[in-house]
């Protein structure tokens, strides 16, 4: 929607209420202005996953059964190629930059240019760009500089300087998110042991839940639903990474720094979910990739790594098995049930209240409407996502009358991602106002609930 509706420099703008960067509007957005279906994001994320399956396929140096484990994973088959968000930029670029590696010293600013490029597709990603950027630096510049001729110095540093100015740019579009988006929230905690305490949650229900959650109770691995599983996982996840550690330091320090910015981002920022669930897992394939590119061909290093590889993607294939049995039989979301609706039903060019950012994705398939946002019903203020081309933010403090003053009408429309108690508005309005349902659809994906009303005035 905002790549149809703004233009490729009111999205550099626009990224400070999303707290996302431009790069992957900026892909769909020819596509999207020239009027092309929604569904084109998924063919061009599926275009992608195909590009970086391709590359895992024919240039990555594993044993052919860990490469086809790897792409029956849910994060090859599911999260990443179906589900079109900017995360799906992620892969690609990373298994470019591992096909680089060996060849930065030929092609630096190549290497270099993937590196910022790494930094414009999600913020889970600055601590992977900041520390290949470290290695970078020491092994174009610093470790061979005396020994460089004057023109590869000049190259070299400009590849160093390429990298900073693509963080920079990608800093700026999102640093004023802490600002302007409802997202981009600093959580503060009083102790350490809080901290410990909200981490674990936090990695239980972001990292290892997908993993064992999506299994249906009743089958013969309900026991991996459970908190007992969730230590097996991070002791195995744990052990992968001393395995990592022993065959090459600089690898496990690009992965536990990659890692552990997630996690701080995760705990302090923005939680793990969905895509950002399975990076950790990107990361291990990256780290592995570069390991068995040595020249030495030790036999009992490719088995461990090959048996450890094998064995995070089989955990996975619950949520990949599901993942795919959900999306065959019924919609991630409500979203395009509920915009076919309004379509069908709401005459167009009515105002139409969210109480709720996650409805404005409607937006996309009901283009003929005006979208504003109110106040949820307990009055708690919903921070705007945008302003280009969009309505500025109406705080109305009154869910009923402030939004007819504004609408000029004895009626207007709302979607709701919760059912509304009509009884029980009446008795707060003095019987003044009746909300009607019209619409009700849900998809399996969490919060995807939507609740169409017609909201009157009663006389």
């Amino acid at each position: 929607m905002q790549s149809r509706e703004l233009n490729i420099f009111e999205l550099f703008y626009q990224m400070r209420f999303d707290g996302h960067f431009a790069f992957w509007y900026h892909v769909i957005h020819p596509f999207a202005a020239l009027g092309f279906p929604v569904i084109t994001m998924n063919i061009i994320s599926w275009l992608l996953s195909l590009g970086a399956a391709w590359l895992l396929l024919f240039k990555s140096p594993f044993h052919k059964i860990v490469k086809y484990s790897l792409l029956l994973s849910a994060a090859f088959i599911y999260w990443f190629p179906v589900v079109a968000r900017c995360y799906t930029l992620i892969p690609i670029i990373l298994f470019i930059l591992v096909y680089l590696y060996p060849q930065q010293n030929k092609k630096p600013l190549w290497y270099a240019f993937f590196i910022g490029l790494l930094a414009h597709t999600h913020a889970y990603m600055e601590g992977m760009v900041g520390v290949l950027f470290i290695f970078y630096v020491w092994d174009n510049i610093l470790k061979p500089w005396k020994t460089l001729p004057p023109k590869k110095k000049a190259i070299n540093l400009g590849g160093a300087v390429l990298i900073l100015l693509m963080v920079l740019a990608a800093f700026l579009q999102v640093f004023p998110a802490f600002e302007y988006s409802h997202a981009a929230t600093i959580y503060t905690f009083d102790s350490i042991k809080n901290i410990i305490s909200e981490l674990y949650e936090r990695l239980h229900y972001g990292l290892i839940y997908p993993y064992s959650g999506s299994l249906q109770p009743g089958t013969t691995l309900e026991f991996l639903r459970n908190t007992t599983f969730g230590k097996i996982f991070i002791f195995l996840l744990l052990l992968f990474v001393v395995v990592i550690f022993y065959y090459s330091k600089r690898q496990f320090i690009i992965f536990a720094v990659a890692l552990g910015w997630q996690l701080l981002f995760a705990l302090f920022i923005y939680q793990m979910g969905n895509q950002r669930t399975y990076l950790f897992f990107y990361l291990l394939i990256f780290a592995c990739w570069i390991i068995l590119l040595s020249a030495d061909k030790n036999v009992r290093k490719n088995s461990i790594i090959s048996f450890f590889l094998i064995l995070f993607s089989f955990l996975s294939y619950g949520n990949t098995f599901n993942s795919v049995i959900h999306d065959i039989n019924e919609d991630f979301s409500s979203e395009q049930k509920i915009a076919n609706f309004i379509n069908n039903n709401v005459p167009k060019g009515e105002t139409i209240y969210f109480a709720n950012y996650r409805n404005i994705t409607i937006n996309a398939y009901a283009p003929d409407y005006t979208y504003r946002y109110m106040y949820t019903l307990d009055s708690v203020e919903f921070e705007h996502y945008g302003k280009h081309r969009w309505k500025e933010p109406d705080f109305i403090g009154n869910i009923g009358t402030n939004a007819f003053i504004l609408n000029k009408k004895n009626y207007y429309y709302a979607v709701f991602d919760f059912p509304i108690d009509s009884n029980q508005i009446k008795k707060e309005t003095n019987n003044k106002i009746s909300f009607k349902l019209l619409y009700h659809a849900a998809g399996y994906y969490y919060f995807s609930d939507r609740y169409v009303f017609k909201v009157k005035k009663i006389y």
